[in-house]
């Protein structure tokens, strides 16, 4: 694959994150154990990493790394991976006695509290035995610098089929790209970095143009009015909010998709309206009735991110920043009226301009020079104001998906934290259940069993209130 900058978004995001604390994307997904394992019950792991590797064809992404440029002078580069090997990346392991779900547990937050190796495709696929009920997981874990949730779910569809294949693809020859020189490599990133500036300013030029035009000065007005309004308002202190560190913690569990879908019809919603209502009784259970009383002029703020790609960018995995913030309404006691608060407020803020605020804001990385950014950045988000913790709604698929033959049972999205977002719940659709999967800094949040178990009893909850 042809070498490139990252987007700006990207690098931006890179410099950004503290290098102790990376943050990743992945999920943890079931699988029928039959499928994957050789008649004498070991791991079919050789005929996993063929599979990848012919897969990746179509993803030439997971084959490359990133190079920095000398003397940080522009952004860093893709690069092909001339060293690449599939068994670097795809690997597999049985959990040590008594293992189990508690064992599984363990083995993902140790995996991700271990850092990636940077010389390498920032990337990782573990097959997990050891489970003790006929199934094997597979771990899946991307830095978000190579993808955002909805990208990375592209890429692992690459990977499955819709009908059952129990024999592995077989990969082509692959020949990486020649790595240019340093001096070729700075030209090309100053390159790009001239190209994104003038952008910027033509882009400027043509905002003030727009202001000239009555029709839409108007509106233009109010933007700027709604961004900065919503740019003051700040989220109140919470024992959730502390700077992220190295280690994190992942808990799951599945809902209904079923239940929650008639939910959305007849309160005449959307799922991710109704996701953000559980994630609200959960919150509002696990503060206390008279802490979320207290909060109720000062409510907490989640982020949403919204996955909207480009179309015309690319279609290479990526990140493509569009996101929202919301309050949510944890003085209701009312599940239902804290859905219907959500609603209203979600139809308020998608008219609003904090999306392209947002991709505005990840785009600093061309206007700012990158040691600067590499010093602050980190400081700036462990320190944000902003928000209390993250919701991630990630459309899955509805139809059964396979993996050699092996059928999917389940899979729960992994989204770990950063700087001072302690807390992160993501959810993913797949056939009749959402899985859930809830991240946490163990050193922050000290009670995440506590939020699972409130975050199943608000969705029951709210599933028989709505009936």
């Amino acid at each position: 694959m042809p070498h490139e900058s990252l987007y700006p978004e990207d690098a931006t995001l890179l410099c950004a994150i503290d290098p102790a604390a990376p943050l990743q994307i992945g999920a943890l997904c079931f699988f029928e154990a039959a499928g994957l394992r050789h008649p004498d019950r070991t791991l079919r792991l050789d005929d996993l990493r063929t599979h990848v590797e012919a897969r990746l064809e179509m993803s030439p992404r997971f084959r490359q790394r990133i190079a920095t440029i000398a003397f940080d002078a522009a952004r860093p580069m893709w690069l092909d991976d001339d060293h690449f090997d599939v068994a670097n990346h795809v690997k597999s392991t049985t959990l040590p006695a008594p293992g189990g779900v508690d064992g599984l547990r363990s083995f993902v937050a140790d995996l991700l509290s271990s850092p990636f190796d940077e010389d390498r495709p920032l990337w990782e696929f573990w097959l997990v035995d050891g489970i003790h009920d006929e199934r094997v997981a597979l771990v899946l874990r991307v830095h978000h610098v190579m993808a955002d949730g909805l990208s990375l779910f592209d890429a692992a569809l690459l990977l499955l089929d819709a009908e059952p294949r129990p024999h592995p693809d077989v990969p082509g020859r692959w020949k990486p790209e020649p790595a240019p020189g340093a001096d070729r490599l700075l030209f090309e990133a100053l390159a790009a970095r001239t190209r994104h500036q003038m952008a910027i300013a033509v882009g400027s030029l043509r905002g003030l143009a727009s202001m000239i035009d009555p029709r839409r000065s108007i509106s233009a007005l109010r933007s700027v009015v709604s961004a900065v309004g919503s740019g003051v308002q700040t989220a109140p202190t919470l024992p959730m909010n502390g700077q992220v560190g190295p280690k994190s913690d992942f808990l799951w569990t599945s809902l209904s998709m079923p239940e929650l879908l008639e939910v959305k019809r007849a309160r005449g919603t959307t799922l991710n309206d109704v996701v953000l209502a559980v994630v609200t009784g959960a919150l509002r259970r696990n503060l206390g009735a008279e802490e979320s009383a207290r909060l109720a002029e000062h409510p907490p703020r989640v982020l949403v991110p919204v996955g909207a790609l480009d179309p015309g960018v690319t279609d290479e995995a990526g990140n493509a920043f569009s996101m929202v913030v919301a309050d949510l309404p944890v003085r209701h006691d009312d599940p239902l009226e804290q859905l219907a608060e959500i609603h209203a407020q979600m139809k308020l803020n998608k008219r609003g301009s904090q999306s392209s605020a947002a991709s505005s804001l990840f785009s600093v990385i061309d206007l700012v020079p990158l040691p600067v950014l590499r010093r602050l950045a980190p400081v700036v988000l462990s320190h944000q104001p902003f928000v209390n913790l993250a919701v991630t709604n990630i459309p899955g698929s509805r139809l059964p998906l396979y993996l050699l033959g092996s059928q999917m049972t389940e899979v729960h999205p992994i989204i770990t934290g950063v700087g001072n977002i302690a807390l992160i719940v993501g959810v993913l659709s797949h056939v009749d259940q959402l899985g859930v999967g809830i991240t946490v800094d163990p050193g922050v949040v000290r009670d995440a069993d506590g939020f699972l178990e409130d975050l199943r009893a608000a969705a029951a909850d709210l599933i028989d209130r709505a009936r």
